[in-house]
């Protein structure tokens, strides 16, 4: 009898669990498509180009040399932010943000010739000027592994660039032959508020466990206009550089 009871006991204990539907396993979260944070550049060369001529005339009266020296008073290091977002596994696009300070010191000096060398001052000028720059890049990436795969992931990026040249400051000297000294503070407007520009490039990405992306990549960007044009000082509009971030 007490055997009978164990038995049926054990057959409804076993099929209830049977019955019993298991509970699903919890859905994993997709991965998120947005990721951002900070971004920063380092320039191969500065952001005007550096000039030093002399130029002789024995055309004038009395004959002339004009020595022009244009030095660039750039940061290199430029710094802002960035956001990113993944279109397919393997695409991706963002924008940047970066800040850069522009800035020249030129110096212009129309001697007197003697037998083919300096001699007395007819005047000289020298300018300092500095400016603000906002550069925005708008790229996409093709990478050659998708997302969820391991390790590194190498990547393409192209597309174009925006720049802001804004808040600029001068002081402008000029002395003559009797070395009277006139200064100008007026600012020396920039060429262009707005350029425009092709950005080119290629790079890696180097990811961790949480979500953590850190990106090493060479940029290249050919700007359509000059921001700044003051004499022989010119904005350059070939721009290389190396650019990596930081993005979660």
């Amino acid at each position: 009898m007490l055997f009978r009871i164990l038995l049926l006991s054990a057959i409804w204990v076993f099929g209830a669990s049977a019955q019993r539907p298991a509970t699903p396993a919890p859905d994993e979260p997709p991965p998120r498509r947005i990721s951002y944070g900070l971004r920063g550049g380092v320039l191969f060369s500065g952001l005007v180009n550096n000039a030093d001529s002399t130029q002789a005339s024995s055309t004038t009266t009395p004959p002339t040399i004009l020595t022009t020296t244009v030095d660039s008073q750039s940061w290199r290091a430029a710094i802002g932010g960035t956001i990113r977002y993944d279109l397919t596994e393997k695409i991706d696009i963002g924008a940047d943000i970066l800040f850069r300070r522009a800035g020249y010191d030129t110096e212009i000096n129309l001697y007197e010739q003697d037998d083919g060398e300096i001699d007395d001052l007819i005047e000289g000028r020298t300018e300092q000027t500095r400016a603000d720059f906002w550069d925005v890049p708008i790229l996409a990436r093709y990478y050659t592994k998708a997302r969820g795969d391991e390790g590194t992931r190498p990547f393409f990026t192209g597309g174009i660039a925006f720049r802001a040249a804004g808040n600029v400051r001068s002081t402008c000297e000029i002395i003559d032959k009797d070395l009277l000294r006139d200064t100008d503070t007026t600012p020396i407007g920039p060429a262009h508020d707005f350029a425009a520009g092709a950005v080119l490039g290629a790079g890696v990405q180097l990811r961790d466990d949480v979500g953590l992306k850190v990106d090493f990549e060479l940029r290249l960007t050919r700007w359509f206009q000059r921001s700044l044009m003051s004499g022989p000082a010119n904005s350059r509009q070939n721009q290389a550089e190396f650019v990596f971030g930081i993005t979660f």
